[in-house]
């Protein structure tokens, strides 16, 4: 009980003590604000805040030095969700999760090309990772958080020639020991763990998934000493430039692959000859076009007969 109580505590405290600290909201920083929109761009990143934090929260600065590096047009929206602490914790989650999915469907419909990039931290970290892979059926600061289905890694808005990143620190719900996480708190659970089948979804992202969860961080790494808060509070200041480094990196090269296959791993790739069609195309217009000129010879061979036996 104590253990739950100073957890929830932390919780609630994240957005104060980090308020004064980077961009929180669009206010304080307009270059921030200019990237926030909703049309089509190469990369696009949705972002879940931590407990109670404004809109759009510790992840401002480093989505700027995203966009500011990635080859191409970048902007973000803000996953919709009250981001709430405590008893409410679980249908918050759950709301940003399932809200979430909802925001990137409706992206991927009107912004098929674009390239989608997903982001959390602390609770919204959670939310990022239910999206992908699926979550809730487990107790979180003595709550029940709802299931929600995984996304589908074969379909839009989850394929792989649409979702090309993501990055969750510290995570409310974590596993211990999984290959996407990094940091000193690697071989700790966090405050609850993933179900079997929420694991499952989220595998079908690990290659271009990374968790950052700190030793000592009480809320991603319970069990873990010595336990800080400011371990949960600092991955901005310690990762950032590691982090943005790490997404443009992974989202260019997935988007880069995806240019060569169509989107499943299948290779399509069409080389040009210089006036828009490749390969295939002029194959397919080589076979045509020996058709007919077979049809025509045939038609000629058996008019030639006809007039050959009439003359006779």
């Amino acid at each position: 009980m104590r253990s739950s109580t100073i957890l929830a505590a932390v919780a609630v405290n994240v957005s104060s003590v980090l308020a004064a600290d980077g961009c929180m909201t669009n206010e304080q920083c307009p270059e921030i604000a200019a990237l926030e929109h909703e049309e089509c761009e190469d990369y696009h990143m949705f972002q879940a805040r931590g407990s109670t934090a404004p809109y759009p929260g510790h992840l401002s600065d480093l989505m700027k030095l995203v966009c500011d590096g990635i080859d191409g047009s970048c902007g973000f929206e803000n996953i919709v969700y009250p981001a709430s602490n405590g008893n409410a914790w679980c249908s918050s989650a759950n709301q940003g999760a399932t809200g979430g999915q909802k925001q990137m469907q409706e992206y991927a419909k009107r912004c098929p090309n674009s390239k989608l990039i997903v982001l959390g931290f602390s609770q919204g970290g959670s939310v990022a990772l239910d999206l992908l892979g699926g979550g809730g059926g487990n107790k979180v600061f003595g709550c029940d958080q709802p299931v929600n289905d995984a996304l589908d890694r074969t379909k839009a808005p989850g394929s792989k020639k649409q979702v090309v990143a993501a990055a969750s620190f510290g995570p409310t719900v974590r596993n211990a020991d999984q290959t996407y996480t990094v940091g000193g708190g690697r071989d700790f659970n966090g405050t609850a763990v993933r179900s079997e089948r929420a694991l499952d979804g989220l595998d079908q992202y690990s290659d271009i998934l990374r968790t950052w969860c700190n030793e000592g961080d009480p809320i991603c790494a319970v069990g873990s000493e010595p336990m800080d808060v400011a371990n949960h509070l600092n991955y901005f200041e310690r990762y950032n430039d590691e982090a943005s480094q790490w997404i443009i990196e992974t989202a260019e090269k997935t988007a880069q692959s995806m240019k060569q296959g169509d989107g499943n791993g299948q290779n399509t790739t069409e080389e040009s000859n210089g006036n828009g069609k490749g390969i295939i195309d002029q194959s397919k217009e080589s076979i045509a076009s020996r058709e007919a000129l077979a049809k025509i010879l045939f038609f000629f061979l058996v008019a030639g007969s006809i007039m050959f036996c009439m003359l006779r």
